[in-house]
């Protein structure tokens, strides 16, 4: 008969229950919970401009209110500014896809010609192949611009009343997640059973760090990416510098690819087209944005993510196939996840080796202090035998002046003497005849 070990399989179910826990909750509750998880994200956002408020003086719901206000007026103003821009933009690429086109089908010419300069004769499969492609390149844009075009009326039409009715429900419970923020926190470790509370709140505090990390983290780099783009398209004369810009800045989150899917077919095309200073600040900037990337990430993001680039990598393309775009968030998110429970001790190659060999590593003592430590347990072992008074604690055994005033004297070297017998009290006379 083949005996199991649990505890063996125990890691390896835990991570099946969490992935079933996480494709239900992204997949089903997620959208349901859309309005209270912005809330949640708006109110840590606001949280530190409270918090400076408080400290001089302003009441919480005062002080939770007016950035409120502050940061919901400002998220409306760019929110419309942005969609105008864009749909502007958008409106502006319709009327150029024709002129673009052609331009494209004269590139496929101009290269069918180049190749008949080196060759007696294209081949017929070759030159069906250019055709072939010139004709899926003006398909995908002209499927792109009409999509873009649909994708923007309906968030300008059809979205407004959807998005004021969700703007409402998060500022509500907004203002009362940041008000009643202590509260909040003191109450939710009650809601878990006590033999898993521990735990519970050591994976939730980690991974509540960790997503609170990457997610400021992400927000800096695609802003600063995005920006740089606008301003430097801007200053180039490009008439789709904000729409280049989001989508540049969008592209930002994928790890090492970047930008570049923007960037250099952009400035191969206009190399090809007889326009190399333009394709060469198209490099240019690209060639900056990567270094850039470079130096800021490691600075911006430091430890706050605690997960290697490649398993970043993986989670994305992972979190891509299952769930589509929103897989970009949902990937990294899962990881953390997984990473939080390793660090907890409850998954990973044995029950707190994750967590112990982490805190190893961050604690860089002398080799006397861990000597020291390590002779630790012996004197606490050794201490029930000479038991200290009621309502001594263990600093109070160990120290000369407590044993003095106790009536045990101090050895010369400091160390306390064997304390004297004990003299049972006397009993009080019966006062009875």
């Amino acid at each position: 008969m083949i005996r199991v070990d649990k505890e063996a399989l125990r890691p390896y179910l835990i991570l099946v229950v969490v992935a079933a826990i996480l494709y239900v909750f992204f997949v089903y509750v997620s959208p349901l919970l859309l309005p209270f998880l912005l809330a949640l994200a708006l109110a840590v956002l606001i949280d530190r401009p409270v918090r400076w408020l408080e400290e001089r003086r302003v009441p919480r719901p005062v002080a939770v209110g007016t950035m409120l206000v502050i940061a919901l007026l400002l998220l409306t103003f760019l929110l419309v500014f942005g969609m105008a821009a864009l749909t502007v933009e958008v409106s502006q690429l319709s009327s150029a896809l024709p002129a673009l086109t052609l331009q494209i089908l004269q590139l496929v010419e101009q290269l069918e010609n180049l190749l008949e300069r080196y060759f007696e004769e294209v081949p017929p499969y070759l030159a069906d192949f250019l055709r072939q492609q010139g004709e899926v390149v003006r398909q995908w844009l002209s499927l792109l611009t009409r999509q873009l075009f649909e994708l923007v009326g309906q968030w300008t039409f059809q979205g407004i009343p959807n998005l004021t009715f969700v703007m409402l429900v998060t500022g509500v419970a907004t203002y009362m997640m940041s008000r009643d923020r202590e509260k909040i926190l003191a109450f939710l470790p009650y809601l878990i059973p006590g033999p898993w509370r521990a735990k519970t709140v050591e994976v939730v505090a980690g991974f509540t760090r960790s997503v609170i990390g990457f997610f400021n983290a992400l927000v800096v780099l695609v802003s600063i990416t995005a920006a740089v783009t606008v301003v430097v398209l801007t200053m180039l004369g490009s008439s789709y510098a904000l729409l280049i810009g989001v989508l540049t800045g969008l592209l930002d989150v994928l790890p090492v690819v970047g930008p570049g899917l923007v960037f250099l077919p952009w400035a191969l095309y206009h190399f090809v087209m007889g326009d190399p200073m333009f394709g060469v600040w198209l490099a240019a900037t690209y060639g900056g944005l990567v270094v850039g990337r470079t130096i800021l990430e490691p600075r911006i993001i430091g430890d706050r993510i605690g997960i290697h680039p490649l398993a970043t990598l993986i989670s994305l393309y992972v979190g891509l196939k299952l769930f589509g775009v929103s897989g970009f968030i949902i990937g990294p998110i899962s990881a953390i996840i997984l990473v939080s429970l390793a660090r907890a001790g409850i998954v990973g190659l044995d029950n707190g080796d994750v967590a112990a060999s982490g805190r190893d590593a961050a604690a860089d003592t002398p080799a006397d202090a861990s000597q020291g430590a390590a002779a630790a347990p012996a004197v606490t072992e050794a201490a029930p035998e000479t038991p200290a008074a009621d309502g001594a604690g263990p600093a109070a055994a160990e120290d000369p002046a407590f044993n003095a005033a106790s009536g045990a004297p101090a050895a010369p070297d400091g160390t306390a003497a064997a304390p004297a017998e004990a003299v049972p009290p006397k009993k009080p006379p019966d006062p009875r005849p």
